[in-house]
């Protein structure tokens, strides 16, 4: 991918959870959005339909990557550490989205039919 594209989606993203510290995420609007991110809204147009869409495609890379740690971890401990160490390290992404009710109703979800063991 080009590396402008990679930059302003890092820029589109970091906005977004930071705005997420103060308000949900369906009540931030695109130009609030582009205004933080110090980005066009004709750009954020050209990668996103909505704040909502750049929203899930965060989550689906929080749940994605917690899913693969689940998959390649052998105990429950295990499975936890990985879990926690993750989060940890992507402390500004897991504490924006777990503040939204809706993620963490979905992460419960798709956790219940994908592990065995927890």
């Amino acid at each position: 991918m080009d590396i402008r594209i990679t930059r302003t989606k890092k820029m589109l993203e970091d906005a977004l959870l930071d705005l997420m510290k103060n308000k949900p995420v369906e009540k931030i609007t695109p130009t609030e959005l582009c205004r933080k991110a110090t980005v066009n809204r004709n750009t954020f147009y050209t990668h996103y339909s909505s704040v909502t869409e750049l929203y899930n495609e965060i989550e689906n890379r929080l749940i994605n990557s917690v899913d693969e740690s689940l998959n390649e971890s052998g105990t429950t401990v295990e499975a936890i550490t990985v879990i926690c160490k993750m989060l940890k390290s992507n402390k500004m992404i897991s504490d924006s989205l777990f503040a939204e009710q809706a993620f963490f109703h979905r992460f419960r979800i798709r956790q219940k039919s994908s592990v065995p063991y927890c």
